[in-house]
């Protein structure tokens, strides 16, 4: 008997397509996965944030909050706060009044100031701070000092004579 071979389908290129679209379809609902469960962890934090709050308390509730003790929640402690006022130096406002006198009438001691606009460990925050205050026609230094084992780039403006121009 004769056959017709026109028609036949190569079987072995089936397979590949058919492996081909197997592999797009597993990293496809793989993703799609992956994506839904992130969707799920995003809501469960809200819920967790709506959970910790109550919607409406009920009378018993209200009770017990009532007849409860507050709690005592601990602060953080900040020794700033004793340390500042150890270190403070008061200037006697005599002092200030004569300086200002001196500089008006052109007899006060030449003085050196420099205002330290910024301190980076990275030498590139210094630049870019260095390039902003030079558009606004400000013209600054970067001085490397170094603390211990770190290196500081300090952004310094002047020196100026007067204290009225820092």
């Amino acid at each position: 008997m004769a056959r017709d071979y026109q028609h036949r389908a190569n079987p072995k290129k089936k397979r590949r397509i058919q492996r081909a679209n197997l592999w797009k379809w597993t990293i496809f609902l793989l993703l799609t996965g992956l994506f839904i469960a992130f969707l799920i962890h995003l809501s469960g934090e809200d819920a967790d944030v709506n959970n910790s709050m109550p919607s409406s308390p009920t009378e018993q509730e209200q009770k017990e909050a009532k007849t409860e003790q507050p709690k005592e929640t601990s602060k953080p402690h900040y020794e700033f706060y004793s340390i500042l006022p150890e270190m403070e130096i008061i200037i006697p406002e005599s002092e200030i009044k004569t300086k200002k006198f001196k500089e008006s009438i052109g007899k006060a001691e030449t003085g050196r100031y420099v205002l330290q606009i910024g301190s980076f460990r990275e030498p590139r925050k210094a630049e870019k701070l260095k390039a902003q205050l030079a558009l606004l026609g400000v013209e600054a230094k970067i001085e490397k000092s170094y603390v211990g084992n770190t290196t500081w780039n300090r952004v310094n403006v002047g020196p100026f004579s007067k204290m009225e121009k820092v």
